[in-house]
């Protein structure tokens, strides 16, 4: 298993930690359920709860709406709840303060809990601080939360940090990784689309709210995309059960899903940088901030330890400034040894092309392309600069180059290509400009591409990032390490090729590139 990064976002704040390292495997029962603090009818209570919990026998339960030891319960609701569960294992995770006491989510286990992990969601203008309860078994890792209701735009922003935090914790991960919830949100919000790109829906879509008039589906099981998979066996929402009045014990009806863990099947998890452009936008004394940037990037890069890094050009912004490139080469130096890191150069690497700046460029990095193999998969680097700047001699004699290492991998599992100006951002009939290749060119590549078999080209160049796909090909372009510009922010890619295909979730380098992702 690959290592966790705890304090990889300031948003993610660990309990405790002895996380195992077993396998999963066999079929679970797990459910959501919101609870409305036991304060939606007369009568409700801890028991009533765990008696409809112990009806549908699940492992794992994620239970929103509890209130702990406040003016309104001055009682432990989850404590309880566990409790009369027969003693279960049990974490809470606090939202907000509240009336003399706290608000929030938790998980109930029948099992050991070998990890408690809290995140918390940043509070918007009109919002509630919302947060998740995360919690890791010897089976599974399994996480509760409850997104904001009064926007989903908010709700949006929520699904998008977590994404960030899951991509970034869990890619690649041997175990199930599952998240629910009461998410405020309709199957086909913005929210539901944020949180479908990284997860799968396991929950059955029917009405959750209310209990006295079902018509709407808020509540959600979901799995991790890039983790351990797995396969439904059955789902529903619980709208009764055998003596008991279901509908009295919350305004929310419980969701449960049962599930059989798939076996484990080849993954591999590699990151695309880019622009790091040390220098860039930076009034900072000695490049500063630019430093710290990389450093910030690399330093959660080492604690997901991925198989590979890339970096797509734009490695600093003024090719002939020694002290931009002292601090990339310092950067560069903190990968873990255990990392191939592989680079491409950008227009502000060889501005303008000339033989003399190209040599220059060879002088500092000691090549402008790559063709490599790691576990059957392809990977192929080379350099835009001479396509742009129309020298065609160049061109012409690494194009020839290119279509021979495409050549050689007709049989891979994967064929990837990594450059720095996008071939493509949006689409393959968006504008000719600065930020991607002229009209010819790119149907000139996208058919060499398509001859060959790639399954996916990362760019980066315009600081933001873009997904697209054209002709079975993903064009998945990467926003900055360094300085964002208009929306963008600052971040990189974590890609993974496994069950599920190719999947790239841009994360936000923690601190500035976090508060940056919070935007609507």
């Amino acid at each position: 298993m690959k290592t966790k990064l705890f304090s990889a976002l300031a948003i993610a704040i660990l309990v405790c930690s002895c996380a195992g390292k077993k396998s999963s495997e066999g079929t679970f029962t797990v459910m959501t359920y919101n609870i409305g603090s036991l304060s939606k009818y007369e009568g409700c209570s801890a028991e009533g709860i765990a008696s409809v919990i112990k009806a549908e026998d699940p492992v794992l339960v994620g239970l929103n709406e509890l209130d702990s030891c406040n003016t309104r319960h001055n009682t432990d609701q989850l404590k309880d709840i566990a409790e009369a569960l027969g003693g279960w294992n049990f974490s809470f995770s606090k939202s907000l303060d509240y009336k003399g006491g706290a608000y929030g989510n938790g998980v109930v286990s029948s099992k050991p809990i070998i990890a408690r992990y809290r995140i918390e969601l940043p509070r918007f203008e009109g919002s509630e601080i919302r947060s998740v309860a995360v919690v890791e078994t010897e089976d599974m890792v399994f996480a509760a939360t409850h997104l904001e209701h009064t926007s989903d735009a908010v709700s949006r922003s929520q699904a998008a940090i977590i994404n960030d935090w899951f991509a970034i914790h869990y890619t690649g991960y041997d175990k199930p990784v599952i998240l629910c919830g009461d998410l405020n949100s309709t199957p086909s919000s913005s929210t539901l689309i944020e949180l479908r790109r990284l997860w799968n829906v396991l929950s059955v879509d029917q009405p959750t709210h209310s209990t006295e008039k079902p018509h709407i589906c808020i509540d959600y099981v979901l799995s991790f995309k890039t983790a351990r998979q797995v396969k439904v066996l059955d789902s529903k929402v619980v709208y009764e059960e055998k003596g008991i009045n279901v509908a009295r014990e919350s305004d929310h009806f419980p969701v449960m899903v049962k599930f059989k863990v798939l076996p484990k099947q080849e993954s591999l998890t590699f990151v695309h940088m880019t622009d790091t452009q040390i220098g860039f936008k930076d009034e900072t004394p000695s490049w500063q901030l630019s430093r710290d940037r990389m450093n910030a990037a690399v330093d959660v890069v080492n604690a997901i330890h991925p198989a590979m890094a890339f970096i797509t050009g734009d490695l600093i912004n003024d090719a002939y400034d020694t002290l931009q490139n002292r601090i990339y080469v310092e950067g560069k130096a903190r990968f873990n040894p255990s990392i191939p890191v592989y680079e491409v150069p950008g227009n502000h690497d060889i501005r303008g092309y000339s033989e003399d700046k190209h040599a220059h460029y060879m002088d500092l990095r000691g090549y402008d392309r790559f063709s490599i193999e790691k576990d059957g998969h392809a990977f192929v680097g080379f350099d835009t600069n001479c396509i742009k700047d129309g020298a065609k001699k160049v061109e012409a004699a690494q194009l020839e180059w290119l279509e021979g290492e495409l050549a050689k991998y007709a049989g891979a599992k994967s064929l990837n290509i990594f450059i720095h100006c996008p071939v493509i951002r949006e689409n393959i009939y968006e504008k000719e400009d600065y930020f991607n290749f002229p009209m010819d060119k790119r149907y000139k590549y996208i058919s060499l591409f398509k001859k060959y078999g790639v399954d996916a080209v990362y760019a980066g160049h315009t600081h933001q990032d873009y997904y697209s796909e054209y002709e079975g090909i993903k064009f998945i372009t990467a926003g900055p390490v360094g300085s964002p510009l208009k929306l963008g922010y600052t971040g990189f890619n974590i890609v993974n090729i496994g069950p599920s295909g190719i999947i790239a979730e841009f994360v936000a380098t923690p601190g500035e590139g976090l508060s940056q992702r919070i935007t609507f």
